[in-house]
């Protein structure tokens, strides 16, 4: 039995000293065990889980500045994410990303993951947004300050660039998003074009013929181009024309909903729709009310990013169920462990998505 900690504890600072004392043994060997993950210790389990009681017990506290002056580390993780905008305003995510899961519903529920595991993994996440509403690249080293130990990169483009120049700078960098142009930066993502192509395959099987695709942004995103990839081969593969003005990107848009009411008014031939984020399915929704098309009678409807309403809401909307909180907690370990034990091995997770089949895309 672990004994309860003394009223001297109480009131001060508990160091690793107390906690060797109280268990008999040195306090070099309490600080490995409170300081490395248990797979880089070379002594039996029961000891180190007894440490750790104690230590919880007594209520010890890491002293973070000084792990930090010892390891040469700053204990801080950056997250660059593109800066969002939402009705020509821009939504700052860092401030409470909960509070957003209408419009931002994947990305924040990837920065709620990403915090909580670089949080437990003893890091302070730093958020840093980027512009990419024009050509010119961010600086390096506004995404990267050298306060940071190392930096989560979510979204890459072809466009924009910028986490190439900090990989070859031997930046510790982990994509959450495919890398097309360097394969030797880590990253861990879904895959787009595997995703969207059984989505579209799944439509087509349910008696569509003439698809809309409707994405949140252009190709130069490359998830974006991948599933657009996905699309394109499901038509090929079942002897269906390839149409490109069935596909519509929303970009900086703010008329974006009275483009899709018109498209289908005048496109009368589209049979289903494939969206890419919750609000474009809002939009469809809308559209189709207002233009007496029925869901899933007249129009089928399937999407990825929805909402959680969305998919218990009347019709239940047919969805790819990204992994969010697994590419989060996958993404940090990879960034932890490259910053920690100095893994620069490239490593590239694929995490399964979950085609979700239910009334918006069944035929009545």
């Amino acid at each position: 039995m672990v004994p309860v900690a003394n009223n001297e504890a109480i009131h001060k600072r508990v160091t690793i000293h107390d906690v060797a004392r109280e268990c008999g043994l040195s306090a070099t060997t309490v600080s490995k065990v409170l300081s490395k993950p248990e797979r880089d210790l070379s002594m039996r389990p029961e000891t180190i889980q007894h440490v750790r009681k104690m230590a919880e017990r007594l209520g010890y506290q890491p002293n973070r500045f000084a792990q930090s002056l010892r390891l040469q580390q700053s204990k801080f993780i950056g997250i660059s994410q593109p800066s969002i905008i939402v009705d020509g305003k821009l939504v700052d995510m860092s401030l409470s990303p909960d509070l957003h899961t209408h419009e931002c519903y994947g990305i924040g529920l990837l920065l709620i993951g990403l915090t909580n595991c670089f949080n437990l993994a003893g890091y302070t996440t730093v958020y840093m947004p980027r512009s990419e509403h024009d050509d010119q690249l961010a600086n390096p080293n506004q995404i990267y300050p050298d306060i940071v130990d190392g930096l989560l990169y979510m979204q890459p483009s072809y466009r924009h660039q910028e986490y190439l120049e900090i990989y070859e700078k031997n930046k510790n960098i982990v994509l959450l998003g495919r890398c097309p142009e360097n394969p030797r930066i880590s990253s861990a993502d879904i895959d787009n074009i595997d995703e969207n192509h059984r989505l579209t395959k799944h439509l087509i099987h349910a008696g569509a013929e003439h698809i809309l695709m409707i994405m949140p942004s252009d190709e130069e995103n490359v998830a974006i181009r991948d599933r657009h990839l996905g699309y394109q081969a499901a038509l090929k593969e079942s002897g269906l024309p390839y149409h490109p003005e069935y596909i519509l990107f929303q970009g900086d848009n703010q008329h974006f909903e009275a483009d899709i009411l018109e498209f289908l008014h005048g496109h009368g031939e589209i049979d289903a729709v494939i969206t890419g984020a919750g609000p474009l399915t809002e939009m469809v929704i809308e559209a189709c009310e207002k233009l007496n098309r029925r869901i899933p009678e007249d129009t089928l409807l399937a999407g990825f990013d929805i909402t959680f309403k969305q998919k218990y809401s009347s019709p239940m909307i047919t969805s790819i169920e990204i992994p969010y909180f697994e590419m989060a907690k996958e993404s940090a370990r990879i960034l932890v462990e490259m910053i920690e034990h100095g893994n620069t091995a490239p490593v590239h997770t694929i995490l399964p998505a979950t085609l979700s089949i239910r009334e918006s895309s069944i035929r009545r």
